[in-house]
């Protein structure tokens, strides 16, 4: 029986026209985006990165609009300065007037902010919300929540109805899948998702206080607010189970971000992913703030000196390198670079330089006391052939190797002494806890993998570096940072962040 509600008429004719907007602005993305992939090609670094460009941005803008079809309006605000209502929604259209009200306001943009924080103690300007139902383009209901009533006006005359969204929200049947709460959103809520970007916020609350939704939807707030500089370092979101992320998957695409990345505990390292749980006394001792110090100490151990005197054999002339010789090209390397792996070139032309030198004091001697016979250019001919000694590279890589975090962890927990070396601070027990077996090559660095999080496997990268690409060939790989963002409903708590490499 159709309803004789004249607010549902009302209301319908404003829905009806908002997403005859919505689909003109995907017809006009399609069409722009089609455009933008036809464009003849041109050999031109400049014009084929602004193609690339336009496709992509076209290409966000129709999944956004696709994913505001469902429930595209939320509600309206009746203002008390301003006659005309500004209406609330998943995504912003634009009015046919450009200098006055957007048709549709999106739910992040300040001028919605009263939608969820607005109350009769402070009502913000607003005079009456709406929240309107619907389902697929047909309004099937609306709640009014009147803040600021006329003069000599009752209550019950302009149909007040309090938190109805609220509890009709509480009360909706489950899915056992997680869904937004944009219509729902508390003025706690949206204080916390709409917190300055700086800094660490976190938020504590019990079980089913919201935390995750909260989270999710703040998550989308900063995609909105900060999306130019997000876009270049991304964001992540991050889960203690695949089932978990299973769980709240739907809630951002829903809201029209589909470029957030989501990783269990077990998945934080690219290309690794790990089950196995470390019995609590160990996840204990690993995850302590001490464990980044046991984690350099290895890395400088791995930075090695000989014992006593080594002979390289160099186009059959033997060079005596003494232990001081080498400490002396350890020391210089690490002053190139803090990271292991970056430092390792420094280290080979130092040591290069150094068998270089003594060779060429051998070889351009001059038997009558005079200036050593060799010039410039032999000087640089001899350091070519000795980098390019078998021997020379096997001794780099026995006193200087290359390292990945996996190797790294591996090889420090498969060995007591080395473990000894870098973890002084530790009690042999505590040391007995992290010794694992060596087991299969090529395995995990504890050869079970733990996915709790420790302080080792976070700082292991920046401590290593990255690898470089090819032997021998220039250029470094480099991998970007994420940042994560935790938050929901309760106390906030705010420090400053700094990046891994400082």
């Amino acid at each position: 029986m159709p309803s004789t509600d004249p607010r549902l008429a009302e209301e319908q004719q404003h829905v009806t026209g908002l997403y005859a907007r919505l689909d003109a602005a995907r017809e006009l993305a399609v069409t722009r985006r089609q455009q933008a992939i036809s464009a003849p090609l041109v050999d031109n670094p400049q014009a084929m990165g602004e193609k690339e460009a336009a496709v992509r941005f076209h290409g966000t803008r129709i999944v956004q609009l696709d994913a505001a079809e469902a429930g595209l309006v939320l509600g309206r605000l009746d203002r008390t300065e301003v006659e005309q209502p500004l209406y609330v929604g998943r995504t912003g259209l634009p009015a046919d007037d450009a200098g006055g009200d957007p048709a549709l306001v999106d739910w992040r943009a300040p001028a919605s902010r009263p939608f969820y924080t607005a109350t009769p103690f402070r009502p913000e300007g607003i005079a009456r919300r709406r929240h309107i139902r619907t389902a697929g383009r047909r309004v099937t209901g609306v709640d009014d929540e009147v803040l600021v009533l006329a003069e000599g006006e009752e209550a019950d005359d302009r149909g007040l109805t309090g938190e109805a969204a609220l509890l009709r929200a509480l009360t909706a049947e489950r899915t056992g899948r997680m869904t937004d709460i944009v219509r729902t959103i508390q003025a706690e809520q949206d204080t916390i998702i709409r917190s300055d970007a700086r800094g660490i916020l976190v938020v504590q609350g019990g079980p089913g206080t919201g935390k995750t939704a909260v989270a999710l939807h703040r998550a989308a707030f900063l995609l909105y607010t900060h999306r130019d500089r997000l876009a270049r370092s991304g964001l992540l979101v991050v889960g203690p189970t695949p089932t978990f992320l299973r769980y709240i998957a739907d809630v951002l695409p829903a809201l029209g971000e589909t470029g957030v990345v989501m990783a269990g505990l077990g998945q934080l390292r690219p290309g690794l992913s790990t089950t196995v749980v470390d019995a609590p006394e160990v996840a204990e001792v690993k995850g302590r703030l001490a464990m980044a110090e046991v984690v350099s100490a290895a890395v400088k151990d791995r930075q090695g000196v000989l014992r006593g005197t080594r002979e390289v054999v160099v186009d059959r002339e033997r060079i005596r390198l003494r232990a001081g010789d080498v400490a002396r090209v350890r020391t210089q390397a690490r002053r190139a670079s803090r990271l292991h792996n970056l430092a390792r070139p420094a280290f080979y032309r130092g040591l290069v330089d150094l068998i270089a030198q003594r060779l060429a004091d051998r070889l351009g001697s001059d038997v009558r006391g005079g200036e050593n016979l060799l010039d410039a250019e032999d000087r640089r001919a001899l350091r070519r052939e000795i980098a390019g000694e078998p021997a020379v590279a096997d001794l780099v890589e026995e006193l200087w190797p290359l390292l990945t975090p996996e190797h790294l962890l591996r090889d420090l927990f498969s060995s007591p002494e080395r473990l000894a070396r870098a973890a002084r601070g530790l009690t042999d027990a505590e040391r007995a806890l992290l010794v694992r077996d060596r087991g299969r090559r090529g395995r995990c660095p504890t050869s079970r993998c733990s996915r709790r999080p420790t302080s080792c496997s976070a700082s292991t990268t920046p401590r290593s570096g990255p690898r470089p690409r090819a032997a021998g060939r220039p250029g470094w790989t480099r991998r970007s940072g994420c940042w994560t963002c935790c938050t929901g409903r309760g106390r906030t708590t705010r420090t400053t962040t700094r990046s891994p490499r400082s």
